[in-house]
């Protein structure tokens, strides 16, 4: 059986109105996003909480300043593929892991929104009950062989495709994450819940204080002159943060 036959018959379970690709494009939280912004955030463990501020210029360049009090001056750079942490009890950057957690709940990715129509192509595309109403339930596998979450399921609403859930699984098939999207505002996510179905100390809730778009200073992200990111001011809502 040739992909495209099976890619047809997978297909053919869920409305023939509906077109998996347009299903993926249109319910990808990670898409609503701007390509440029800057957000301040707010991550919940238990009782506690962190604020962290997010400078965000594409996919290769993401810059997380962590707000509280005792953390200012740490930051969190990623370019392409690396992540690095900036701190000033160290003279040169720390190489940090891709799938590195902040405060050991979410990953970047998690925080921020992954690119599925980038990153993944739709195999399955199925309705289902939901207790607020219609879902689309689409079965993703990631283009990348050796991508850590090879497979995803991402859950929509029929009537809106604003999204539900996205479910992630490991190379063995295991279970690894799921992210729920409980609250929305101007079309955009403004509290996720990121649960860690291997860690499950690491589940951490992320309210979207504010998210602006805007241009980002390309020296942010200069590992050797830090000079941009120490001129950077500190939020007023952070101010108080643990």
């Amino acid at each position: 059986m040739t992909r495209a036959v099976a890619l047809a018959l997978a297909f053919a379970s869920a409305s023939p109105a509906l077109d998996p690709w347009d299903v993926l494009r249109r319910g990808d939280p990670g898409r609503l996003s701007p390509d440029s912004f800057r957000a301040l955030l707010r991550l919940w463990r238990d009782d506690r909480s962190h604020d962290i501020e997010v400078w965000h210029a594409g996919r290769n360049r993401t810059l997380v300043r962590l707000l509280s009090a005792k953390e200012l001056g740490k930051f969190l750079l990623r370019r392409d593929a690396d992540l690095w942490l900036v701190s000033p009890r160290t003279r040169q950057p720390t190489r940090l892991p891709p799938a590195y957690r902040l405060y050991g709940g979410a990953s970047l990715d998690e925080v921020l929104g992954r690119l599925h129509f980038e990153d993944y192509e739709p195999v399955d595309l199925t309705e289902e009950k939901g207790p607020d109403g219609d879902l689309l339930s689409l079965r993703l596998h990631a283009r990348d062989p050796g991508s850590m979450l090879p497979r995803a399921r991402l859950l929509v609403r029929k009537g809106d495709f604003r999204a539900v859930k996205v479910e992630y699984w490991l190379r063995s098939g295991k279970p690894a994450t799921v992210v729920e999207f409980q609250a929305w505002e101007a079309g955009r996510p403004r509290r996720l819940a990121v649960r860690d179905l291997i860690r499950k100390e690491g589940s951490v809730t992320v309210d979207v204080l504010k998210l602006e778009e805007r241009p980002v200073p390309a020296d942010l992200f200069d590992l050797e002159d830090g000079s941009a990111r120490k001129a950077l001011p500190v939020p007023l809502a952070a101010a108080g943060s643990p």
